[in-house]
């Protein structure tokens, strides 16, 4: 385990991979490309200069209610080096669970599926911080959305076409990485505030225990909204500098 805690933040593990492993297989989503560290640390800036240019700023919380995909870890990587909050959603929420999630964090971003923008749609009077959500490429179709008053639809390309210059990030293990929500099951379900160093120490308990190593390929397929998929699986074969392909959870 590093022992400098200032590395302990996502977007600096994989700028430091890409640095000494650039070449080495790192992440696919099922049969796909399998992308190099030096490739998703690239992906990580674009993304993270694509949401800069939007007006993402430290401490700002994206809304990102998608089904495992790339661009779910692409939007992990671009926030944390530029201080940008990715908030988790729970892909089964709707109605008054998807209100609370959405007012509790007021973020004015999202990053959805297709498929669940009519739930959006249906709650947008009471998600007033809501401004603009972005939809992945390979799913986004302006023929087809759904009618938004206010919220305005666009394609996920956006925030993917950011200049790949790399983000000088005065991040901290201290700093928030993510919020993720608790399930909700004696109440509403709460947000809970996770620090970069949180995030790391999930992901280095996991290496640990399982004793990954770089020569091992990970098969996720838990969503990545729950912690099981994203830290303890994810993050463990990033922080060990091993391989994972993403499946469809």
């Amino acid at each position: 385990m590093a022992t400098d805690k200032s590395s302990w933040v996502v977007g600096k593990v994989l700028a430091e991979q890409a640095r000494t492993r650039g070449e080495k297989p790192f992440i696919q989503f099922e049969k796909g490309h399998m992308h190099t560290y030096g490739e998703a640390h690239v992906m990580g800036n674009r993304v993270g200069n694509g949401y800069a240019a939007i007006g993402i700023t430290f401490g700002d919380n994206v809304a990102v209610m998608l089904n495992n995909r790339l661009e779910y870890l692409w939007s992990w990587f671009g926030l944390s080096r530029i201080g940008g909050v990715l908030v988790g959603i729970n892909t089964a929420l709707k109605g008054t669970f998807l209100t609370h999630v959405l007012t509790n964090t007021q973020a004015r971003v999202g990053v959805f599926e297709p498929e669940f923008l009519p739930w959006l749609a249906d709650i947008e009077d009471d998600v007033l911080d809501m401004d603009v959500v972005y939809v992945p490429s390979d799913v986004y179709d302006a023929d087809n959305l759904p009618a938004f008053k206010r919220i305005v639809v666009r394609n996920f390309d956006e925030i993917l076409g950011g200049a790949p210059d790399d983000i000088p990030s005065k991040v901290t293990y201290r700093d928030i990485g993510m919020i993720m929500f608790t399930s909700g099951t004696t109440g509403p379900s709460k947000g809970a505030l996770m620090p970069h160093g949180h995030l790391y120490l999930f992901g280095h308990a996991m290496e640990t225990h399982l004793g990954l190593t770089e020569d091992d390929h990970y098969y996720i397929c838990m969503p990545l909204f729950h912690a099981q998929a994203i830290m303890m699986q994810f993050f463990a074969t990033l922080i060990a500098g091993g391989s994972a392909v993403l499946a469809k959870q």
